[in-house]
């Protein structure tokens, strides 16, 4: 939900997901998983899905495929003002 928080996740969210990977190999100890794309689908199979279980979040089968749906209760969410979003956005062009 890289957007939701202000910041541009790259081409198919792959600078999300890299930067995600170095917290996770170096940094064991941040709670990486709870960063979800946009679209709430995970592989359901993935050790997000793993974590996030372990959390208690509820996962949801996509019958299409080897997904899962985030289902996220709105309460536990982190919410970002737009001002601090675009401050994200700005600084991050710099």
């Amino acid at each position: 939900m890289a957007r939701r928080a202000g910041f541009a996740p790259g081409p198919d969210g792959r600078i999300v997901r890299s930067s995600l990977e170095v917290v996770r190999q170096e940094w064991p100890h941040l709670q990486w998983w709870r960063v979800l794309p946009d679209d709430g689908r995970i592989e359901h199979t993935g050790s997000l899905a793993v974590q996030l279980r372990e959390y208690g979040v509820t996962l949801e089968a996509d019958p299409n495929g080897p997904y899962a749906h985030v289902i996220l209760d709105e309460r536990s969410l982190m919410v970002w003002s737009s001002e601090a979003a675009a401050v994200a956005v700005e600084t991050a062009k710099v």
